[in-house]
């Protein structure tokens, strides 16, 4: 628990953080290509909110999904392959509980 109201508590370890850095960088990317293109793009992102560490990865797989579905300058594919085991290709099919379908 935090000391005083100012300090607050990271969920995220220095891996986390690095981890989160790449699709970062890759988001900027997109921006930039966007800027220059003059095109218009809207995002949108839905899931459960949970708390700590599994919101910061579900958010990491959600961004890393989206741009592995979009193509752009100076794209780097090893950084924006979503984790196969959290965010796959929809099919009709029973799912396995726990897995998401986009």
């Amino acid at each position: 628990m935090p000391r005083n109201r100012r300090e607050k508590v990271s969920s995220l370890d220095q891996n986390d953080k690095q981890s989160l850095r790449a699709p970062q960088v890759e988001l900027v990317k997109l921006q930039n290509e966007m800027i220059r293109s003059i095109a218009k793009i809207l995002v949108l992102f839905e899931g459960r909110d949970t708390a700590g560490k599994d919101r910061q990865v579900a958010r990491l797989n959600a961004i890393k999904n989206m741009l592995s579905r979009l193509d752009y300058k100076d794209k780097d594919e090893s950084l924006v392959c979503p984790d196969p085991n959290v965010v796959f290709p929809f099919e009709q099919v029973c799912l396995t509980n726990g897995m998401i379908s986009l």
